[in-house]
């Protein structure tokens, strides 16, 4: 198990999007990507060792929306249990000697399994032992650290966040999907949103899917004065991806690389991508931090 807390000196590369990579081999079928870790394992493994051989140090588990509740949709809540251990498998059979596996929790789509539209179901009872048992399936399994990803709301960050502390002793790194303005859905500005989080027992802070890359040094600044590790892990464009990609700018891997590296000056010691961001993005991030090593 990783100690996060001692991470503040050499930037650790992290993947990018292994949902977005998987979702071709579900074209025309009612699965999640979740359930390729039991029905194309290869496929899964494939995409985790892309990473790897592009220097991610850190991969995640493709178990964004595995839990009981999210997978309820598709008529799998009874699987699980299986597909968060096969993930979790996966992703440690693909990393290279030293790698970190990181447990993905997503936060839940907004009013699933509620009658009020546009609302968290983040506090039911339904929803809590939905998470509690994916926290515990991923625990069990031997994950190095838990990556809270796409939290545009602080409630639910916080509130998983304070589920983990009292199931795991994983450590957790919480990251926020902040608006154009770098606030939360509920309008939380950046600064009080880590302050909550860390509060909450995060052992880390991080970006996911952040505004824009011109806005990442600002609200990377802004995590880091709570004195914990922080990550920056952003999202691009990828062609087809629906809305909020749609616009963005596309960016290159070299492009990507130039605007992530010089974080790692800053003090973000966790670096890696999102939505669109691909082995050859993180290949080139990789290839710009050490030429500045």
């Amino acid at each position: 198990m990783i100690d996060l807390a001692a991470l503040h000196s050499t930037p650790l590369l992290a993947d990018g999007s292994v949902g977005n990579d998987l979702h071709g081999r579900c074209a025309g079928r009612a699965i999640p990507v979740e359930a390729l870790n039991q029905e194309d394992p290869e496929a899964v493994r494939a995409v985790h060792e892309a990473y790897a051989d592009a220097g991610a140090q850190l991969l995640r588990t493709n178990t964004a929306q595995a839990n009981a509740l999210a997978l309820a949709a598709y008529g799998l809540a009874d699987r699980a249990e299986a597909l968060n251990n096969s993930a979790s498998a996966l992703a440690r059979t693909a990393s290279q000697s030293g790698g970190v596996v990181m447990g993905a929790l997503a936060p839940p789509p907004e009013s699933l399994g509620t009658e009020s539209p546009g609302t968290s179901v983040m506090g039911t009872a339904q929803c809590e032992r939905a998470y509690g048992e994916q926290i515990i399936y991923l625990t069990d399994t031997g994950v190095d650290f838990f990556l809270l990803e796409h939290f545009s709301r602080l409630g639910d960050a916080t509130r998983i966040t304070d589920q983990i502390k009292r199931i795991s002793d994983a450590p957790v790194l919480a990251q926020l999907k902040l608006d154009a303005t770098g606030r939360t859905a509920e309008g939380t500005s950046a600064s009080e949103a880590a302050a909550a989080l860390v509060d909450a027992g995060a052992d880390a802070l991080g970006l996911s899917c952040a505004p824009g890359m011109r806005e990442l040094a600002a609200l990377a600044e802004a995590l880091l004065r709570q004195g914990v590790p922080v990550s920056v892990m952003p999202g691009i464009r990828r062609q087809g991806r629906p809305a909020p990609y749609r616009g963005a700018p596309l960016l290159s891997p070299a492009a990507f690389a130039a605007a992530l590296a010089p974080l790692g000056r800053m003090g973000v010691t966790i670096l890696g991508g999102c939505c669109g961001v691909t082995p050859l993005h993180i290949r080139a991030l990789a290839e710009a931090l050490q030429s500045e090593s």
